[in-house]
């Protein structure tokens, strides 16, 4: 009866964790501040969370590993947009890790489940980041022909370079407005515009957008018609952007067969599992079945691999 107890109670942490993550997501918005994107200090302010969520916070801001992969943890936050710092993310992906392996050991009742569920953990923080900088990035790319050719306009109507840019971080949605209004607090604060024209390069690697930057750094230096070079490329993006659409579709099948072979191996081992939880005693208490465990992992990772490359086709 304790064991059940303590499975109720574990699990109900867990969902106290997920709930606390979101809230803390929710209520940090993104000021725009620029010491996010510096190397600046930024200002110390009230902590929200729980005084044990707060020190282990202040542990990880002095562990010597965080400060080395500081500055990249935070550029990674800052392409996927999530208004969290480095310190909050390596703690809530600690405690996620922790939690999962504790429910794991304790449903499976075999560390090989508290191990799984505790590696599920640990990626599941890394593969939501990766996921939250597509997304955005897909978004961005989205957006990125329409704030060209309001550019371009504001350009013809006789606005200057910094007004058409200033134009698009008041006029267009989110994440496009987000990032071309830190450029122009950026530049606002002495920062000059091809500096800080890399600067937005590096919190959104598109290549569209890549290929804009060089542009508008070229132009800078040698001169020409600006808006006649924002059309051209607004053209180019908009053709690429029809093209990546109709292979989206082409290979929309492969990659959904893709996603079900995945996830079907899964699927039928947690169902025969739960009717016949003896069923895999072998593979866990014998060296050979572990090793069959880890050689179709392997293969099963493989494969994943191989039917991402194929249906994957870059524009």
């Amino acid at each position: 009866m304790w064991i059940l107890r303590f499975q109720i109670l574990a699990v109900t942490s867990f969902l106290i964790i997920i709930i606390a993550i979101i809230h803390l997501m929710k209520e940090r918005k993104v000021k725009g501040s620029i010491s996010r994107l510096q190397d600046v200090k930024p200002i110390k302010h009230k902590r929200e969370g729980s005084k044990i969520f707060h020190r282990l916070e202040l542990f990880l801001q002095e562990a010597e590993f965080l400060k080395r992969r500081e500055k990249h943890i935070k550029q990674e936050l800052a392409k996927a947009g999530l208004p969290l710092r480095p310190s909050e993310f390596v703690c809530l992906r600690l405690i996620l890790t922790i939690s999962l392996f504790c429910i794991g050991l304790i449903i499976s009742k075999l560390l090989l489940g508290g191990l799984i569920l505790g590696l599920v953990g640990f990626l599941s923080p890394f593969l939501f980041l990766k996921s939250c900088q597509k997304k955005r990035l897909r978004a961005f790319n989205s957006q990125l022909v329409n704030a060209l050719s309001l550019i371009s306009n504001s350009l013809k109507a006789g606005y200057s370079f910094l007004q058409a840019l200033q134009t698009v971080s008041e006029e267009t949605s989110p994440p496009i407005k987000d990032e071309f209004g830190k450029l122009i607090r950026e530049n606002s604060l002495g920062i000059p515009i091809e500096e800080a024209l890399k600067n937005l390069l590096d919190r959104v690697p598109s290549y569209d957008l890549d290929l804009i930057v060089t542009s508008l750094l070229i132009q800078r230096q040698t001169g020409g018609n600006l808006a006649e070079i924002l059309d051209n490329i607004s053209y180019t993006i908009r053709e690429r952007v029809r093209l990546r659409g109709e292979i989206r579709v082409l290979t929309a099948q492969g990659r959904m067969s893709g996603i079900i072979i995945s996830v079907l191996p899964f699927a039928i081992y947690l169902i025969l599992h739960l009717l016949h939880p003896d069923i895999y005693k072998m593979l866990y208490t014998n060296p050979i079945g572990i090793l069959l465990i880890i050689i179709g992992i392997i293969m099963m990772g493989a494969g994943i691999f191989l039917v991402k490359k194929i249906v994957s086709i870059e524009v």
